[in-house]
């Protein structure tokens, strides 16, 4: 490289190198922060296998002599954690010999940001696996330890802090885990009704066309409720997608659970994310309009898995 008498590069030169070196830095934080979009709803395999991990079952408690006591249920204690580089709730439950429900119930509301850990961010950790239930007065109580095998006593026995006489708010259920549905949606693999009240109009399927009066297969299902109405996102997500089209109108696509499903909410009057945010289950997306080819206030939703639609009733409850 040719260099003046004093050996000094050119000053162009330098100018030059320093702004290569800052759009290759640009560059590699760019990279980095697509990855981590990328990775943000990626699962292992492993992940699924929860879903049919065994209930837990309440345990005696055993001490040095080896013999069971009569020490169950134990009263319920709760540590604190901040989570740590590459922490997401399945290595932490792995640490704490916990199952994901048991801290998906104690962290995570209906199931949302179950696949998001922030570094740092401060999860509680309970001593024994169980559930938080919220419960309102005795009988209630009594009714749902009844559904989990156990009796009113053996939570309020968990629970010493609790008022037997007037109990109300979150109790600690010893032993209780999610099932069907509720256990999917706990674990971050199920999906939450798009929105709150409406009525289905039209289901998944084939149906007679409003506009052509052809015989054609519906994609999804459309729920009327009044313009306005607040659109949620039904699961974690990626948004991949916001458009507008003459047949769909305002419209979003959310990409679910590590590209397995995506979803998406169509004929909205307002859109409330953009293209490569990040929402968690019940975050608003949009509004409910009427926009693109439709007959009114409603929301079309449709539910892919693999890119293929499905009928959502089958995985969302209450869509019958």
């Amino acid at each position: 490289m040719e260099r003046h008498a004093d050996g000094i590069l050119p000053v162009g030169i330098v100018i030059l190198a320093a702004v290569l070196i800052a759009a290759q830095s640009g560059g590699l934080y760019l990279t980095k922060v697509a990855t981590l979009e990328r990775d943000y709803l990626h699962l292992p395999e492993r992940w699924f296998d929860v879903l049919h991990e065994p209930r837990a079952v309440p345990a005696a408690v055993l001490p040095a002599g080896g013999a069971a006591s009569a020490a169950w249920p134990l009263p319920i204690a709760t540590m604190r954690y901040a989570a740590q580089p590459g922490d997401n709730l399945w290595t932490v439950k792995a640490r704490f010999a916990l199952t994901l429900d048991t801290l998906s119930s104690l962290n995570r509301d209906g199931g949302s940001r179950v696949h998001d850990v922030d570094i740092g961010e401060v999860l509680s950790i309970p001593n024994q696996d169980g559930l938080f239930i919220e419960v309102e007065g005795r009988d209630h109580l009594d009714t749902v330890a009844a559904n989990h095998g156990l009796s009113g006593s053996d939570v309020l026995a968990a629970n010493p802090g609790a008022d037997a006489r007037s109990v109300s708010g979150p109790l600690f259920f010893p032993g209780a885990q999610h099932s069907g549905w509720e256990r999917r949606l706990a674990m971050g693999l199920g999906f939450l009704r798009p929105l709150h009240g409406g009525w289905l109009t039209s289901g998944f399927g084939m149906r007679t066309d409003p506009f052509s009066g052809r015989w054609r297969m519906h994609r999804g299902i459309d729920i009327a409720a009044p313009a306005g109405t607040r659109v949620v996102a039904t699961a974690d997500a990626v948004v991949e997608r916001v458009g507008y089209n003459s047949v769909f109108g305002h419209y979003v696509v959310l990409d679910h659970i590590g590209g397995r499903h995506q979803s998406l909410y169509a004929h909205l009057s307002a859109v409330s994310v953009r293209q490569g945010q990040r929402v968690a289950a019940a975050n608003t997306v949009g509004r409910v309009g009427s926009t693109g080819l439709s007959t009114g206030p409603h929301l079309h939703f449709e539910l892919w898995s693999l890119r293929q639609p499905i009928n959502p009733a089958t995985e969302i409850r209450g869509l019958r």
